[in-house]
Order: C-alpha cells, then sequence, then structure tokens
C-alpha cells in the first residue's frame, strides 16, 4: 500500500491574547494531550549513538493496542516555534511532524513586499496591523478594499 501525506494547518488570530500565555497552554504538548483526550505517553530514557539519537514513547491507542516510536530531538525557539518528528514502529502512521510558530503581525506585515515581488502581484498586497477598539466599517474605494 502506497503512503500517502495528510497536511493540517490551523491558524488564528487572539486579540488580547499574550504570546507568552498562548504558549504555556499550547507547547506543554502532555498537559494539552491529556485535555483534548489523548492517552498519556510513557517515555523512555534517550538514546545516543553515533548511528542515531532519539527518545522512544509509547501510548495506549483507543485502549487497546500500544503504539511505539521514536521521537527524534525536536526545534524549540520560546514563545515562538517548536517542532517534533515521531517515527512510529507500529500502529497506523508510519511518520507524524508537527508543532506550533507563533508569527508577530508586524513581522507578517515586513514580509509583504518580498511576496508581492516575488510573486509579480499587482497591485501588491497590503497588510494594515493596527490598534483597534470598537466598531469598524470595510469600504471600497477606487477597486481596493480598505478599512
Amino acid at each position: 500500500m502506497p503512503l500517502r501525506s495528510r497536511h493540517f494547518s490551523v491558524e488564528k488570530a487572539f486579540d488580547d491574547f499574550p504570546i507568552s500565555t498562548a504558549w504555556e497552554l499550547l507547547a506543554n504538548t502532555d498537559h494539552l494531550n491529556r485535555t483534548i483526550g489523548l492517552p498519556a505517553i510513557t517515555f523512555d530514557q534517550v538514546t545516543v549513538s553515533e548511528e542515531d539519537f532519539y527518545r522512544a514513547a509509547s501510548a495506549k491507542a483507543l485502549g487497546i493496542q500500544t503504539v511505539r516510536w521514536k521521537e527524534y530531538p525536536f526545534e524549540w525557539i520560546r514563545d515562538r516555534h517548536y517542532a517534533v518528528l515521531r517515527v512510529f514502529e507500529n500502529g497506523p502512521f508510519t511518520r507524524f511532524y508537527g508543532g506550533i510558530e507563533f508569527t508577530p503581525a508586524m513581522e507578517i506585515q515586513g514580509r509583504a513586499a518580498a511576496f508581492n515581488r516575488e510573486n509579480q502581484i499587482e497591485p501588491p498586497i497590503i497588510i494594515k496591523v493596527g490598534i483597534h477598539h470598537g466598531a469598524a466599517i470595510a469600504v471600497n474605494s477606487n477597486d481596493r478594499l480598505d478599512y
């Protein structure tokens, strides 16, 4: 049976929610897994050799089968990004690569000019960032949506 890749992505903007608070909630994956009903993960000792570097882990899937995998060192930049690679020895998956990334709005805004240039977008996409409280209105001015 050929391997199939599935890609899932979720993006969400949170108003008045500090990145540090979101980080504490999402980066603590054991707590997050238990909160959303996933089984507890058991970690073994770290294996270090010239050929490999991983931590073995396992969890009971649906209360029936124990799924085992190797968890390879992951990327971690506090309050910004983390990712992990899991290579499964059994169960329904062969590999899992996932994580979270926070991108400040000002950085996204700064990337817009390069994106427009690289993709030859005309008129250019403009990203506006501001602090607002209360009602807002979007208008179409000179065939451009604005707020």
